[in-house]
Order: C-alpha cells, then structure tokens, then sequence
C-alpha cells in the first residue's frame, strides 16, 4: 500500500536505551545486511538527531564517511515520533546522537531524560560478514556512544 512507512515488512527490531550522557555514533546501518527502509520510533525523553551527508566516493557500498565541509541538519526527536529512512536518507545519509547529558533547541538548552529506540529492519543478508559488520565490538573510544542496554530480536522464520 502507499501509505506504510516501508515497503517489506520488518522482520527485526532493536530496542535500545539512552540514559542521559548516552548517544550513538553518526552510521548508516549495515548496508548489505538491511532493506530499503528502516523505521524507528523514538519513546520517552527527546533529543537532537543529527543527518549528515555521505561523501558518494567509490559507490553505495564502499566505505563511507561524512562529506567534508557539510554542516549536520538537526532534528528534534519528541516522544512517539517516527523516522523512516528510505531512498537517499536509507544509503547516503548519515544519522547519530551525539553522547550528551542535554541539547540546545531553539535558543534553549534542554535536559536529556531516558530515551527507549526501537528500529524496525527487513534482513536482506544472511552469514558470516553480516554476523560479522553488524556484532563487532566496539573501539575504546566509541564505548560512550554504546546504549545501556540493547535487544537482538528476529522475527520468527
């Protein structure tokens, strides 16, 4: 139908939660491993999500990285809120959350609450190098961005 927010139906969810000081580092999700479309829908506290372009060097599926000189574009994530990255947001567009205890808004600067995630994603790639892009550990200086707890949950085959 034209009005979901994905075209195949999810058959994996991740929750995650943030605590404030928590955030997650600018990525686009495993690209051989997902679909077209990914669905997250943000619960409790609100905080900044910030998109940055990818630089398009070598292709979709070559190791990406911010274009240089871009700034990042801001939005407000609010409780029950939904982003569905599809098209150019899903491959070429970069989205984090800064590790922060608060976000400056409009002026304002507002304290971070507890945040819950959950990303909704069609598994498109099965094996070893999924296994392997989507569990490594993280690198000693990115454990700030690691959530405080987080879910594998796939979808009954």
């Amino acid at each position: 139908r034209r009005d979901r927010l994905v075209r195949d139906l999810p058959d994996q969810v991740i929750v995650n939660e943030y605590r404030p000081g928590q955030g997650i580092a600018p990525h686009i999700d495993c690209e051989p491993c997902f679909g077209e479309g990914i669905v997250m829908l943000s619960l409790g506290a609100c905080c900044v999500m910030d998109f940055a372009p990818a630089d398009k060097a070598g292709g979709r599926f070559a190791a990406k990285k911010p274009q240089a000189g871009r700034e990042k574009i801001p939005v407000w994530l609010m409780p029950r809120s939904v982003v569905s990255l599809q098209g150019e947001a899903r491959w070429w567009w970069f989205h984090g959350i800064a590790p922060r205890k608060s976000d400056l808004w409009q002026g304002a600067r507002l304290a971070r609450g507890r945040r819950v995630s959950l990303t909704f994603r069609k598994v498109v790639f099965h094996g070893d190098r999924a296994a392997e892009l989507s569990s490594a550990p993280p690198s000693p200086d990115m454990r700030r961005y690691q959530p405080a707890a987080a879910a594998y949950a796939p979808h009954p085959a």
